[in-house]
């Protein structure tokens, strides 16, 4: 479901900055502003191909967020865009329905909205090589081939394969295509996995199909590949995890889809949940894609509590900025405290926390030396007499009580 931009007030739009502009650029050669969409998770994945389906009339409907904000990004974006003498080009997006690709697919209504979220900008040189080659028919076939593999059209997809063949028999990329096209055709006619064959099946999309994809599609590999981890997912076990195979599971394919909310639900299936570092990494990283930080840096904090020998920088890469941040400040404190204490150091950082303890969604920190900073700052919240909250910190950890009170007179 949608949420209403109420919603989304409780925390700040992810940043589009110059940084991620120069990423997108170098990762596929140039910066969309559906790619960013997608990879900020404003725009969920499974509702972006319900719009590519023709279920949702205009893009701009299925975006999560209120739409002064993402404008105002998108705003962002060009600038930065611009900064980089980036060139300027509209997209036009297609029905992916078998049948239905000649269909362009509607924005938004409004004229501004629209040319927003049409953008897509490339180095001049990328696009003057473009042109160069633009009437050549092998570059025109490759162009067909590898949007409709991402669209998943698997039989215009053989066409413009076999037209490429013909016209260019010597391609250097011809048996990589064959190897994609052939496996659209796979998972378009295949029964659905049998549990034992999951492990196989798996092997075989990461260690070959996956690459292969990247490096042919670039940005568009996650569309043809999304059906693949679905398929998957829906073989592996959702209520059983074997740690001695941890990949073994719902939430790994659905992660790599991605479909936030099944990857929610799939790790929250499973009883024991709070007990297993690999689940709640992934739990923690689908909370911090649907909007809910606090659950999310929770999750890291008890994550960190179950995986003590990695340290808590290495450990939130993938988090948000601001927890990031708070690891690598970890790291070089003055006075270096054990790996075990980042989560009650992080309490003592983000005491708003507290709140969240009360009426916990996710797992939460259970360790000693959290409990205990948990405890103090909640005695300080009722103004009631610290001494032994502060005696039961200082017979645990003595320098996160001094880090508490270094706090408290700053």
């Amino acid at each position: 479901m949608i949420s209403s931009d109420n919603e989304f007030q409780a925390s700040e739009l992810p940043l589009l900055d110059l940084a991620t502009v120069e990423r997108q650029v170098q990762q596929t050669g140039a910066y969309s502003v559906l790619e960013w969409l997608l990879e900020s998770a404003l725009l969920p994945y499974p509702a972006y191909e319900r719009w590519r389906e023709g279920d949702i009339p205009y893009l701009e409907a299925a975006i999560e967020a209120p739409t002064e904000g993402w404008l105002q990004r998108l705003r962002e974006g060009e600038a930065h865009a611009r900064s980089l003498r980036l060139v300027h080009e509209a997209q036009t997006y297609y029905n992916w329905r078998p049948g239905h690709g000649e269909r362009a697919l509607a924005l938004s209504l409004d004229p501004t909205r629209r040319t927003l979220l049409a953008q897509r900008w490339a180095r001049s040189a990328d696009l003057a090589q473009l042109d160069l080659f633009l009437d050549n028919g092998a570059s025109a076939a490759e162009n067909d081939l590898r949007r409709e593999l991402a669209a998943r059209n698997t039989a215009d997809a053989e066409q413009s394969y076999e037209r490429l063949c013909r016209i260019a028999p010597n391609h250097s990329g011809l048996g990589e295509y064959e190897v994609l096209v052939l496996y659209a055709r796979h998972l378009q006619q295949a029964a659905a996995i049998p549990p034992e064959a999951c492990t196989e099946e798996m092997k075989g999309l990461l260690e070959d199909i996956a690459p292969l994809a990247h490096a042919c599609l670039r940005a568009q590999a996650r569309d043809y590949l999304a059906p693949a981890w679905r398929r998957l997912a829906g073989a592996l076990p959702r209520d059983r995890f074997d740690p001695v195979h941890p990949d073994l599971h719902a939430s790994y394919a659905e992660l790599r889809i991605p479909d936030w909310d099944a990857v929610i639900a799939s790790v929250q299936a499973v009883p024991a949940h709070a007990e297993h570092a690999a689940l709640l990494s992934r739990l923690a990283l689908a909370l911090q894609h649907r909007n809910r930080p606090e659950a999310a840096m929770l999750t890291w904090a008890r994550c960190s509590e179950l995986a003590p020998d990695q340290s808590p920088a290495d450990l939130t890469r993938d988090a948000s900025p601001r927890l990031y941040r708070h690891a690598l400040c970890f790291a070089d404190l003055d006075a270096p405290l054990d790996t075990a204490d980042f989560p009650a150091w992080l309490l003592l950082q983000e005491p708003g926390l507290l709140h969240h303890l009360k009426r916990p969604t996710s797992p939460v920190p259970v360790g000693a030396t959290f409990l205990a900073v948990a405890e103090l700052l909640q005695t300080r919240a009722r103004g009631t007499d610290e001494v032994a909250a502060r005696r039961r910190l200082q017979e645990l950890r003595p320098p996160l009580l001094r880090a508490y009170l270094d706090r408290g007179s700053q």
